[in-house]
């Protein structure tokens, strides 16, 4: 059985130019419902959940979107652990979808949501995403993008048409190609997943896009190197995004593995 432990700290702001936060996420045994600022804390867990749900800002109700993608996880977050692996992971995406899909049918009103999920347990890292909030990796003084962003830009860098580089300032950047809140009958959703054994020192970072869009890969890793702990972590790339203009929504989680 593995030693290590996840030490973890989330927070979550509206951000400078919006008044409602349409970010929720899930942390432990705490979820957060599209508040407009708060904060939680895990300590040395041997597993965990951790999870950012934006709720989509072009449709009629993406704080509903987000918390009730947020709320099924956070209901069936000790059968989803227990039975955890990549199959039971999409099932889980699957059906979250369906209840943010029931949701918008009961208001009569169109909402979405992106997912990004990190299942820590067993000493390995597992991760999926549906939309382009992301998960990162910082290892051995290198941070690596693990999540992969279901947009526009990201399916031209797929095929081949323009450089990742050059997808990051281009509009179809921020067109989901993917998200929660996809009626089955009208596409299927297909997450991405992938797994990578956690060792100590790891740091995870979950976020919205409201944090990469504001701050250099070099500024979230130079936080991220700092020998502070999660939860100044998580205040101090918060702040740097707001310093630096906090267009939209900020949500963090960030996660550290202790031995």
């Amino acid at each position: 059985m593995s030693k290590l432990q996840l030490t973890a700290a989330a927070q979550t702001n509206s951000g400078k130019n919006l008044t409602k936060n349409e970010d929720s996420f899930l942390l432990g045994n705490t979820a957060v419902y599209a508040r407009n600022e708060a904060s939680a804390t895990v300590e040395n867990a041997c597993e965990c959940l951790l999870l950012v749900c934006d709720g989509i800002g072009g449709e009629q109700a993406g704080n509903i979107a987000s918390a009730t993608a947020v709320r099924f996880f956070q209901k069936n977050r000790e059968l989803l652990l227990k039975k955890l692996s990549d199959a039971w992971l999409n099932k889980a995406v699957l059906k979250a979808n369906e209840w943010v899909c029931r949701r918008a049918a009961d208001l009569g009103k169109s909402m979405g949501s992106t997912l990004a999920l990190v299942a820590f347990k067993a000493g390995k890292w597992m991760v999926t995403n549906v939309g382009d909030s992301r998960v990162y990796l910082y290892r051995d003084g290198v941070l690596k993008q693990l999540s992969k962003d279901h947009t526009g830009a990201q399916s031209l860098v797929d095929m081949g048409v323009v450089s990742a580089e050059k997808a990051k300032g281009m509009p179809e950047s921020h067109v989901l190609t993917q998200h929660l809140g996809i009626e089955p009958g009208e596409m299927l959703i297909e997450p991405y997943f992938v797994q990578q054994q956690a060792k100590a020192g790891d740091i995870c970072l979950i976020c919205s896009d409201g944090l990469y869009d504001m701050l250099e890969t070099e500024e979230i890793q130079a936080v991220l190197q700092s020998n502070v702990s999660t939860e100044q972590m998580s205040k101090a790339l918060t702040e740097a995004a707001l310093q630096h203009g906090g267009k939209d929504n900020i949500t963090v989680i960030v996660g550290k593995v202790i031995q």
